[in-house]
C-alpha cells in the first residue's frame, strides 16, 4: 500500500469507475465525477441513479460533475476503413487488458463484460468505427440513450500504427467535435 499525497489541494478532481448503480450513491454525496467502460443499459442505470441521488442532496442541477462514458472510438474516411483499422487493433489491446490475470493463471473477473472481438464491442455498444458522419451519430445517440454528459474516447489500442491513429484524431477533431460542440448548445451535454 502507497499512501501519497496529492500536490493540488483540497484534492484533484475525482474520477470514479461505476458498474453498480448503488455505487452512484457514494459517487454524488462526494461530488466524484463518474465514468463507466459498460454497455448502455448497465451505464443508464448507474448514470440515471447519480442523478436521483443528486437531486435527493438537493444539490444545484448546474454543477452536476461529469457523468462519462468511455468508449473506443476510430475515424476513417468511410466506415470500412475505421472498421478495418480497428478489428485490427483490437485484439491486441484486448489481450493487454488481461495480460495480468492470465500471466498469474487467475480467471479475469470481468471476462463476462468484456468481449474478445471487436464486432462483439461494437454490437454492445461501447465501440464504433467509422465515417465521420457515423461516429458524430454514435456520440449523439449514447449521450441520449445513458444520459452522460462526458464522452472519454480511446481512439488509439492495440496494434494502431502512428497513421492510422494520427487521422483518426485528425478526422475526430475536425470533423465530430465541431458537430458535437454546436449540439451542446441544444442538449446541455458538455464536449
Amino acid at each position: 500500500p502507497m499512501a501519497v499525497r496529492t500536490l493540488q489541494r483540497p484534492n484533484p478532481p475525482l474520477w470514479y469507475g461505476i458498474a453498480n448503480p448503488e455505487s452512484a450513491v457514494w459517487a454524488a454525496a462526494n461530488d466524484v465525477n463518474i465514468v463507466s467502460l459498460l454497455s448502455n443499459t448497465v451505464a443508464a442505470g448507474c448514470l440515471g441513479r447519480y442523478r436521483e441521488e443528486w437531486a435527493r442532496l438537493g444539490k444545484n442541477a448546474a454543477a452536476l460533475p461529469f457523468l462519462g462514458l468511455a468508449r473506443h472510438i476510430v475515424v476513417g474516411e468511410t466506415d470500412a476503413a475505421a472498421t478495418r483499422i480497428a478489428r485490427a487493433a483490437f485484439g491486441k489491446w484486448r489481450a493487454s487488458f488481461t495480460h495480468l490475470w492470465e500471466q498469474k493463471g487467475v480467471a479475469f473477473p470481468l471476462e463476462g463484460m468484456f468481449a474478445r472481438d471487436w464486432d462483439s464491442f461494437v454490437a454492445d455498444g461501447r465501440a464504433i468505427a467509422g465515417s465521420p458522419r457515423t461516429v458524430r451519430e454514435f456520440v449523439d445517440s449514447q449521450a441520449k440513450a445513458t444520459g452522460a454528459n462526458f464522452m472519454l474516447c480511446q481512439m488509439v489500442f492495440g496494434t494502431m500504427a502512428y497513421d492510422e491513429a494520427r487521422n483518426s484524431l485528425e478526422l475526430f477533431s475536425r470533423e465530430v467535435i465541431p458537430a458535437l460542440a454546436g449540439a451542446e448548445s441544444r442538449d446541455g451535454v458538455r464536449s
